[in-house]
């Protein structure tokens, strides 16, 4: 199923990705590659909030993804969030000191 889920991608077959992405949860809850590709489908998609929600699972599973880090707080932006945004990269550089 990974595999469909990034043909799906490359393919700007962005609701099927998702929902792959989700088939793939089901069965395996932690996988951060999926959470991201529902992530990265669903910001392309326009439901930037889903987009937020998926991509801030992986990073609970996973904490250290900064590119992923760093997507959430572009998608904040995107929605107007900035005060949401600002906390969220200054957390982040504390952090990484």
């Amino acid at each position: 199923l990974k595999d469909l889920m990034w043909v799906l991608w490359r393919a700007e077959r962005f609701e099927q990705a998702a929902e792959v992405a989700a088939q793939v949860l089901s069965r395996a809850k932690k996988d951060t590659d999926a959470w991201n590709m529902r992530g990265q489908a669903y910001a392309a998609l326009g439901k930037r909030e889903e987009a937020i929600k998926a991509f801030q699972e992986s990073l609970r599973i996973a904490p250290g993804q900064i590119k992923v880090s760093l997507t959430v707080i572009r998608l904040h932006l995107d929605i107007e969030q900035v005060k949401t945004a600002t906390n969220l990269l200054n957390t982040l550089q504390q952090h990484r000191r």
